[in-house]
């Protein structure tokens, strides 16, 4: 499959240094606005400088691809998928899908009408964690689900497009966890409520704390608790999370995975920890490795992957119940959120 990478800076250097190992994918080009930044990564990975232009436009007057892998701020989305519908490319895109839900559900028609194919790179579903996870939760062995508790702390600096959000820490962080709630569940939760907050000691003007509470089908309750402006005690990005079951307790605590049930009648408590036996088939490849494989499956032989703009719209738009919760502090009902 051969790509044209916009944007080969910051987040750009994840996708380049974990495609690159992988003979399926082959860089026709990339877009770069930043000159400085466009001859520094040159350098760092070895590119072909006549292969970096300045606009998407310009890269397809020079070279032919298959694909884009937009690493791009949202607000560009809208006229790089017009771009890529006008050349009959496919489209894998950094999110968040949209800054607001209307430009969200112009580009699922936008997709829907040319019969492009879309992805936004919700690549936490393919990490060994939450694969593991799904598998065990799939299994039966710890029953049905009662109550899940999520909690999330770092502290992150940042400048450009994320500095500017009101809520970065919902836009950017939050849809990630909210994504997983959906590939481990399912379903869409029926109410969500939440409340979000600067701290005192938060330099940007944007949100970046949250609590939220969550209700799914079959009366499956969850807790969220988040801050991107913790002086301590941080979790991955991942977060930590505690699911609380009919036949024991799974837990992702530091990114290691524990199951702890009852041992028979007599109360005793046991517990183990297996996370490399655990997985339902290794990945053959890194979470971003495989939205690129799922991307050329999906343009070579039909397959739809799970992350298409058409349903990664359903997760956007449970952040941004939770942004309208926050904002008029009530629960927002399932029936508000439509189809």
């Amino acid at each position: 499959m051969r790509v044209i990478q916009m944007g080969i800076g910051g987040m750009g250097n994840a996708w380049l240094e974990r495609l690159m190992p992988f003979d399926f994918v082959t860089f026709a080009g990339f877009v770069e606005v930043d000159a400085a930044v466009a001859q520094a990564q040159a350098k760092k990975y070895l590119l072909d400088e006549r292969l970096i232009f300045p606009t998407l436009e310009a890269a397809l007057v020079t070279v032919e691809a298959d694909a884009v892998i937009a690493v791009i701020p949202p607000q560009y989305r809208i006229e790089t998928l017009q771009t890529c519908i006008d050349h009959k490319l496919g489209l894998l895109a950094e999110k968040p899908l949209a800054e607001n839900m209307a430009d969200a559900q112009r580009q699922v028609d936008m997709a829907n009408q040319s019969g492009l194919l879309y992805m936004i790179a919700q690549n936490y579903r393919y990490k060994p964690e939450f694969q593991t996870i799904k598998a065990i939760l799939d299994s039966g062995e710890l029953g049905s689900i009662d109550a899940i508790t999520i909690s999330h702390y770092r502290g992150v600096k940042f400048t450009g497009f994320r500095a500017e959000m009101p809520y970065p820490l919902l836009n950017d962080m939050t849809v990630h966890h909210f994504d997983l709630l959906r590939f481990l569940l399912g379903p869409e939760p029926d109410t969500i409520y939440g409340q979000s907050w600067s701290t005192s000691w938060n330099e940007l003007k944007g949100k970046m704390s949250a609590f939220a509470i969550l209700n799914f089908p079959q009366d499956i309750r969850v807790s969220y608790s988040a801050s991107w402006v913790s002086n301590g005690h941080v979790s991955s990005f991942n977060g930590d999370w505690r699911f609380d079951c009919e036949k024991g307790v799974l837990t992702l605590v530091n990114d290691v995975i524990t199951v702890q049930k009852r041992s028979g009648s007599d109360g005793i408590w046991f517990a183990y920890t297996d996370l490399e036996e655990r997985l339902p088939s290794p990945l053959e490849y890194n979470p971003q490795a495989y939205l690129a494989y799922e991307l050329q499956e999906g343009l070579n032989n039909g397959y739809r992957p799970a992350t298409t703009v058409q349903d990664n719209i359903k997760t956007l738009q449970m952040v941004f119940d939770l942004i309208e919760s926050c904002e008029s502090g009530h629960s927002i009902q399932s029936s508000k959120r439509g189809s």
